[in-house]
């Protein structure tokens, strides 16, 4: 696993070795690893995700750094630790590498990835919630778009989500990735060179983890967090969270 931008998201947050940083999307570690390595004894770095997976490999790769908290939470949970833990105000930088990790996708068991053929789960912490499969069951065709349209930028949404639902009353549920994949490609037909279901797929992801408005709810109490003259390095893989990320900065800068 190669943490993307390594180099030049660390190098953003101008580490100072005794400052307090924070991971907000902990993965596998890989920008954790990195600001660690710049930290000396009185440095400190939380780290936060929701995957059970990620804390589990956390505890068990990082378990000798001593300047280092793994937190099994969403960021959406930085501010009340900060509250919680007197350190509001005085954090010296946060890093967020956004959306899915490879890890999640390469397992096929976590159901991300039409790629890797597993159970429609999608989840990326799989002890709660909803799963994508039972969504699809019992979401309206019309609720059902709109997740197509708006966060899949899907412009076949409406005839999407109208054959889903038929399938799903006629058929039951989708189980599987490719299940889903595979009729999704009978409905719109292979119209360019990636995956007709892509965008789809994108678009359940980001409901089922709710991501875009958790991602807005970290950044409203983001300057409560930081210290004066605290960074954020930002990386995103789709228009959406980066919108949403621009925007804030654009109105709070």
């Amino acid at each position: 696993h190669f943490s993307v931008l390594l180099k030049e998201s660390i190098d953003s947050l101008c580490i100072k070795q005794g400052g307090i940083y924070i991971d907000a999307t902990f993965g596998r570690g890989g920008h954790s690893r990195e600001i660690l390595n710049r930290l000396s004894g009185s440095g400190l770095l939380l780290a936060f995700d929701k995957d059970p997976d990620a804390i589990e490999h956390a505890k068990h790769h990082f378990a000798e750094d001593h300047n280092f908290k793994i937190v099994h939470a969403s960021f959406t949970h930085i501010y009340d630790y900060c509250l919680e833990n007197n350190l509001l105000g005085k954090i010296d930088g946060i890093i967020m590498d956004l959306g899915v990790s490879s890890p999640q996708i390469d397992n096929a068991d976590r159901g991300f990835s039409f790629m890797n053929n597993g159970p429609l789960d999608m989840r990326m912490d799989n002890t709660q919630g909803q799963t994508a499969s039972q969504i699809l069951d019992e979401m309206s065709p019309e609720d059902l778009a709109r997740i197509f349209r708006v966060y899949g930028e899907e412009k076949f949404a409406w005839k999407i989500a109208c054959r889903i639902k038929e399938y799903i009353a006629e058929n039951g549920s989708f189980k599987t990735t490719l299940e889903l994949s595979e009729f999704i490609r009978t409905v719109i037909g292979k119209r360019e060179k990636k995956n007709p279901a892509t965008r789809c797929f994108q678009a359940l992801r980001i409901h089922v983890n709710n991501e875009l408005g958790d991602l807005e709810l970290l950044l409203e109490n983001l300057l409560d967090v930081l210290s004066v003259g605290g960074r954020v390095s930002a990386i995103s893989f789709h228009s959406l969270e980066d919108r949403i990320v621009k925007q804030y900065f654009t109105s709070h800068i």
